[in-house]
């Protein structure tokens, strides 16, 4: 009796810290480890991984921007009226903003923190040079 009861508190730890179902929106991801923040910022679209990243304006701090899911890879990465206003060149344009972001690993010095994108407000596209 005592190990099925370790099995069933085991497999529901589990249940509880597996990554979320890719297209899970941003705010309703388990893989979220703290409060949504509001950072204003310069969203950039470089080479290599994570493609999508916010400079946090007035420091050095660079947010690798992944989908509610954990994943770079997926159309979720972005909310749909950004993807929407960016078009099918999205990595010609810089995107200044209010960005609504959740955290999906904790912030340590000198690591890239990486976020989910829940929302961005205050938009100002400007063509990457």
């Amino acid at each position: 009796m005592k190990s099925a009861l370790a099995v069933t508190i085991t497999l529901s730890l589990f249940a509880s810290v597996s990554q979320a179902e890719p297209g899970t929106p941003c705010a309703q991801s388990r893989a979220v480890v703290g409060q949504c923040f509001v950072v204003h910022g310069r969203m950039f679209f470089p080479n290599g991984n994570p493609p999508v990243r916010i400079l946090r304006i007035g420091t050095k701090r660079i947010l690798g921007v992944l989908d509610g899911a954990n994943s770079d890879e997926s159309d979720d990465v972005l909310p749909a009226d950004l993807r929407k206003r960016l078009g099918p060149e999205w990595d010609k344009y810089e995107v200044y903003g209010a960005f609504d972001v959740c955290p999906l690993t904790h912030e340590r010095a000198g690591h890239m923190q990486f976020v989910c994108l829940k929302d961005v407000g205050q938009v100002l596209l400007k063509q990457s040079p």
